[in-house]
Formats: C-alpha cells, sequence, structure tokens
C-alpha cells in the first residue's frame, strides 16, 4: 500500500523492516492487481495462480522423471491434497508462489541434456523470479544448482580429448550466465540491503543461526521432521535424540520460539495457514526414497532410468539438509517448508506407485482427495464449513463462515476480532477531525492493512498514511509530509 501510495517502490521509514527488506516480486505483483482492479479483490489470486501453475509443472515433471507408465492424475492428486498449499491458496502469502518459480527452474532443469540458449534463458528466468520472491529460495536453489551444473558438464566428460578444453569452457560459460541471469531482478534489492542493513539479505528478525555445527543440524533436522509428522513415536525421537547428542532442544543458537515439546501435536494437523504439515506427503517422500535406493542397488540396469529421478531426490534432501542448518527452528517452518513439499511429488508418485496393487494405490488416491476437500471448506481463518472448537487456541482464532460475514469482518475474522471496534473508532474520530495526513506509530508486528481498508472506505484516494516515531534503519528516510495527527495503537 506504501508503494502505491508513493508511486515509487523506493525505501521509507517503518516499523515493520520486512516491508523494505524482504524481496519484492509476491507484493509486486499483488500491488499491480490492486492498482488494475481498484481494490483487493484479486489479491489473493496471485498464491491461487501459483498452486494451480505448481500443479501442471509437477505434473509434466513428474511424467518426464518417473522411469515407469504412471496416470498424470496421481502427482496432480498428490500436490491438490498438500494441506499447507491448500491453506495458502487463498492468502497474500508468498510461499506458493516461490514453490511456483522452483518447480519451473526444477522442470527446465531435467527438460534437456544438452542446453540452448532458450533452455539458458527459461532456467535463469525461472530461478531470478523464485530469488526475487523470498530469500528461502536460495536455500532450495543452491542444491538444485548444484544438479544443473552436474547435467551441463555430464556431456563435456563424453566429449572427444581434442576438445575437452572448448567444451569445458563453453559449459562453463553457460554455467555462468544462468548464476548472473538469475541474481540479475535481485541485484538492486541486494546492494540496497548491504548499504542500509550491512547483508546483502537484509533484516533477519533474528531468524538465522549465528553458530552452524552439527548438533544445530541435527537438532533442526529432527524438529522439522516433527512438525510435519507430529506423533508420539516422532516427538520421543525427537527427545532421544537431543538426549544422545546433549543438546538443548530450546538451544537459543537453533530455537526461535521454545516451544517445541509445548505444542499441541493437534496445531500441525488443523487446518491453519501458519502451522499445518503434510504427514502424507511426508510418509510417501520417504517412501520413494526407500524404493529409489533399493532399486538402484539391486537393479543396476535400471540406474540409467533412475539418474535424473536420483539426482532430484538428492538435491531436495540436501536442501532440505540446508535449510535446518541456516535457520533456527519455528512452528512456522511448515509454512516455509512448502516450495520443497511440492518439489518432492514426483518422488512420492514413485513411492506410491510401490504400493503394490493398483486397488491400493486408488483407495489412498481417493482418501487424498477427500482430505484435500475437507481441508478446503474448513480453514480457521477463512472457512466455508466452521470447525467445532475444541481448544482455548483455536477458540481466539476460530472464524465464521465467510459465507455468512460482511466482508469488511472478514479482515478482523479470527485471530485479529479484537481489533475490529478500536480500530472502526480510530478511523471515526480521524473522519471527524477531518485528518487526512495520517503519522501512524505501530510497533513491528502490528497490524497495519485494515488501516488502509478503513480509511479508503471513509476518505476514498484522499489521505496519505505514514509510519512515525520509528526507531530502526529506516527511520533514516524523513516523513514526506508532517502528520496532523498522531495515531497511537
Amino acid at each position: 500500500m506504501h508503494w502505491i501510495q508513493n508511486q515509487s517502490v523506493h525505501m521509507y521509514p517503518t516499523a515493520n523492516l520486512r516491508q523494505i527488506s524482504f524481496p519484492p516480486g509476491n507484493a509486486y505483483l499483488i500491488s499491480q492487481f490492486q492498482l488494475l482492479s481498484g481494490g483487493d479483490y484479486f489479491a489473493n489470486c496471485i498464491q491461487w495462480l501459483a498452486f494451480l501453475g505448481s500443479i501442471l509443472v509437477m505434473g509434466l515433471l513428474t511424467q518426464q522423471l518417473l522411469p515407469e507408465s504412471h496416470q498424470p492424475w496421481t502427482a496432480t492428486m498428490i500436490i491438490l491434497s498438500i494441506p499447507m498449499a491448500i491453506m495458502q491458496a487463498s492468502t497474500t502469502q508468498s510461499d506458493l508462489l516461490t514453490a511456483f518459480w522452483l518447480s519451473c527452474y526444477t522442470y527446465f532443469i531435467f527438460r534437456f541434456n544438452t542446453p540452448h540458449k532458450s533452455d539458458l534463458f527459461w532456467i535463469s528466468a525461472s530461478f531470478a523470479l523464485a530469488i526475487v520472491t523470498k530469500p528461502t529460495a536460495l536455500i532450495y536453489g543452491f542444491p538444485l544448482t548444484l544438479i544443473l551444473a552436474v547435467r551441463i558438464f555430464s556431456s563435456w566428460l563424453t566429449s572427444r580429448r581434442g576438445e575437452m578444453l572448448k567444451t569445458g569452457l563453453i559449459h562453463l560459460g553457460q554455467l555462468l550466465l544462468v548464476l548472473v541471469g538469475s541474481l540479475s531482478l535481485s541485484l538492486g534489492v541486494f546492494f540496497r540491503n548491504h548499504q542500509i542493513f550491512s547483508t546483502f539479505l537484509g533484516n533477519d528478525q533474528g531468524t538465522r543461526v549465528a553458530d552452524l555445527g552439527i548438533k544445530v543440524l541435527i537438532s533442526n533436522l529432527v524438529k522439522n521432521l516433527y512438525i510435519n509428522l507430529p506423533v508420539k513415536p516422532v516427538r520421543a525421537l525427537v527427545e532421544a535424540v537431543h538426549t544422545w547428542i546433549n543438546y538443548d532442544i530450546y538451544n537459543p543458537n537453533s530455537d526461535l520460539t521454545v516451544s517445541l515439546l509445548t505444542q499441541p501435536s493437534l496445531k500441525f494437523l488443523a487446518p491453519h495457514e501458519d502451522f499445518v504439515g503434510a504427514p502424507v506427503q511426508t510418509i510417501l517422500f520417504g517412501l520413494g526414497c526407500i524404493v529409489l535406493i533399493q532399486r538402484w542397488i539391486k537393479f543396476p540396469s535400471e540406474r540409467r532410468r533412475l539418474y535424473s529421478l536420483a539426482l532430484l531426490a538428492i538435491a531436495i534432501v540436501m536442501a532440505y539438509v540446508c535449510f535446518s542448518l541456516t535457520l533456527k527452528w519455528s512452528p512456522f517452518h511448515n509454512r516455509l517448508l512448502l516450495p520443497l513439499v511440492i518439489l518432492g511429488v514426483p518422488i512420492m508418485s514413485f513411492g506410491l506407485q510401490a504400493l503394490g496393487p493398483k486397488r491400493l494405490q486408488q483407495g489412498i488416491l481417493l482418501g487424498l482427495l477427500v482430505m484435500a476437500i475437507a481441508y478446503a471448506l474448513t480453514p480457521v481463518r477463512r472457512p466455508i464449513l466452521p470447525l467445532p472448537v475444541v481448544s482455548q487456541q483455536q477458540q481466539a482464532e476460530q472464524s465464521a463462515s465467510i459465507l455468512t460475514l460482511p466482508r469488511d469482518e472478514i479482515y478482523f475474522s479470527g485471530a485479529r476480532s479484537e481489533l475490529a471496534a478500536p480500530y472502526r473508532q480510530v478511523v471515526a474520530v480521524l473522519a471527524d477531525r477531518q485528518c487526512q495526513r495520517i503519522g501512524l506509530h505501530i510497533g513491528q508486528d502490528d497490524w497495519e492493512y485494515p488501516l488502509w481498508v478503513l480509511l479508503s472506505r471513509q476518505f476514498g484516494q484522499g489521505f496519505a498514511l505514514q509510519h512515525v516515531g520509528v526507531a530502526n534503519e529506516s527511520a533514516q528516510w524523513p516523513s514526506s509530509f508532517p502528520a496532523s495527527e498522531l495515531l497511537w495503537l
């Protein structure tokens, strides 16, 4: 909203540094929809379209990678039933869009044997769009880029001796071209962040691991596994592993919230856009990896057909390791892990094919369809059919059906319902005093967007809103107007 108001994507003073330090790709697309439609009616379409695109791309990739014939709807059904994808498809978050661009990047990596100019363009463009959408794309894209290098240089090993130097230089140039092209869209953001925050990735909100180590890695590997498989045996495994390595589960170097063992297992199964895991997909991915290893060892003749699928599995495992090593554990990690879950669909399909009779496979797919419908109807914050309240935490966030709520009430449904009355009172006071240039003094995590909506209802386009009293790095940009009213929240 500040970009639209300022008619610029330049920096501005804000209490929430995420607004100006994170990559702008997703927010920029949403702002275009807002400008074109004159409102936020289509703001959630970015994620919804990204979900649709991911389904199509991963279906194509699965058909390409699986050595045996398979039904195209197998991969489609698996990705359609990923709970976090269903939850995020109706939000303005950025993880599904990141997953879509990474899916395209992966598809183009495995599409060719010898890259052509057009292949290099699409590879660079898809990774560049992923990076400019969310920083986690760098973590997940690193192993995929290594796979790209392996595929590019594999033909170099088979070239004739007299041409090896020339071929090697050509392939090196191709890889460098991809790397430069992939960073091109984000270079401006990176350098601006470095100028302001002394780091290319901007303010990390305390999420990065400061001291890397094997214990940090092991701790976060099992904790991230637990939030996707929230069952007692995995919880016991988490505690046993930490006892074995003599490492505190809540070590501040690797844990952001100090809350793992206090979280009820149901939290990671409930239809919540911040927490829900993917237990069925996790099991299918593990099964797919086991079957892949077993066939690789037992049937050497199949290795050539399994080669690309094995490379993808290795890249996903490497990305999971990199993620667990570099970011402190948080209960919100299922949201960040969504791109990896989507990229794992071909391996999940491969694992599902190994489950014996076709009837069993069809039964599992039918179960996934039922699960997908259930999750789609019952999101805690935007349900069509609200769930019965079974806990205090759910009571604090459970919304009424969006079919019965007035549009303005939906902004405050669920976790923010207590803000509706004070926000409306504030806007009424501002309207009574005819204050159209408003200084906003709020905290880092306070909710800002509904104020824009309510103010636009009251003043149309005839108001300006800007953060004042900012005490962070963005304070170096002065306010563009003297506030006629100071709004305290």
